[in-house]
């Protein structure tokens, strides 16, 4: 985690220096946009520790879909890089079927959340460029179908992730975005100490429009 931080300060810097280098060039264009996809989530063990009891009798952990719908703007600062910010809404979660005291359970946590990104983008070839960078998610609703008893404030309100993917142009304003999001924090911040994190995993498929010229 400390290493991840570190590395997005480095990145920070990096970038607020190939922007000034971009601006006082002229290099610099700025475009805006809509967003919106689709979310297969789920939540996953991480970090060092024990397995949580109830998982050991877990059958399946399915991914849980959700949407996304929010607001993109990129600056370039080359032919080839550029810089995207966005901030959008987004459904994630975790589902699973588990089994405890010979009987069939299940379980499931969604939550409503802002995540805001910051992505280092790179043009491979024409029309096709990957991007990757930190993000940030604050969760605004939770809400929980259950058979196991865990408050909603179990949930934490905070996650710092990372995300990487690939953005192929379509049109000149129609794109579309294939990107794995990968969480650091611990979802649950009242689990007990010696445990594993949870640790939210997400696969994003979206679609953007250009606003403007």
């Amino acid at each position: 985690m400390k290493k991840f931080y570190f590395f997005t300060l480095f990145t920070t810097f990096w970038l607020v220096q190939q922007y000034a280098v971009a601006q006082k060039a002229s290099t610099i264009t700025h475009q805006t946009g809509l967003k919106a996809g689709l979310n297969l989530s789920r939540w996953a063990e991480g970090g060092n520790g024990q397995s949580y009891p109830v998982y050991s009798y877990r059958l399946f952990n399915s991914n849980v879909p959700g949407l996304q719908i929010g607001v993109w703007h990129q600056f370039t600062l080359s032919k080839k890089m550029a810089v995207a910010t966005e901030l959008y809404f987004a459904t994630k979660g975790r589902s699973f079927n588990y089994i405890l005291n010979d009987e069939d359970k299940s379980h499931q946590e969604r939550t409503l959340g802002l995540t805001l990104p910051v992505l280092l983008c790179y043009q491979l070839v024409p029309k096709l460029s990957i991007k990757a960078g930190p993000a940030v998610n604050y969760m605004l609703t939770k809400t929980i179908t259950f058979d196991l008893l865990r408050s909603l404030l179990y949930i934490s309100s905070w996650d710092i992730s990372a995300m990487a993917g690939l953005s192929y142009q379509l049109n000149n304003r129609w794109s579309t975005d294939l990107r794995y999001e990968y969480g650091f924090g611990n979802m649950l911040n009242h689990e007990p100490p010696g445990y594993k994190k949870i640790q939210n995993r997400s696969l994003q498929l979206s679609v953007q429009y250009q606003l403007g010229r």
